[in-house]
């Protein structure tokens, strides 16, 4: 065999590798890492490839957090004669007291494989939530020395 032709198969086979690897993709996001107590951010899921239907979606339980509401969207498309699966979750949620918050990792297992998410940290600064709404009638009359 030429050394061409050996290199030829041996890019198809890393293709072909990266190309089954990216069969399942599972990502978060967040539109702020930084907030104050009672202020809203979202928290985005997106999981998408051809899934199985036997595949288990795991979604994180946002503990300490408060989820305020939460949408869900499902596309689907055929590209090739290959079949995707995209699928959309948006928590839009609120740190009640001042810390710092960790989103657990998102987990997708089918009897192959399992995809799994990194975890995300937010910080929420300012007084708890109770102390806020007792001097918030003050705050929105105003004060004058």
């Amino acid at each position: 065999m030429s050394k061409l032709f050996k290199l030829a198969l041996v890019g198809l086979w890393f293709l072909s590798l990266g190309l089954s690897l990216e069969e399942k993709v599972v990502a978060v996001k967040v539109d702020k890492k930084k907030v104050e107590t009672g202020e809203i951010f979202t928290y985005e899921v997106t999981v998408q490839g051809n899934l199985e239907s036997s595949a288990k979606l795991k979604l994180p339980e946002f503990k300490g957090l408060r989820v305020v509401s939460q949408s869900q969207s499902r596309s689907y498309s055929i590209k090739g004669g290959v079949a995707k699966t995209t699928i959309n979750f948006a928590y839009h949620i609120f740190a009640p007291n001042p810390g710092v918050y960790t989103i657990e990792p998102v987990t997708l297992e089918s009897a192959k494989n399992k995809y799994q998410s990194q975890a995300i940290t937010i910080k929420a600064a300012g007084k708890p939530l109770e102390e806020k709404k007792k001097i918030l009638p003050y705050i929105e009359k105003g004060t004058s020395l």
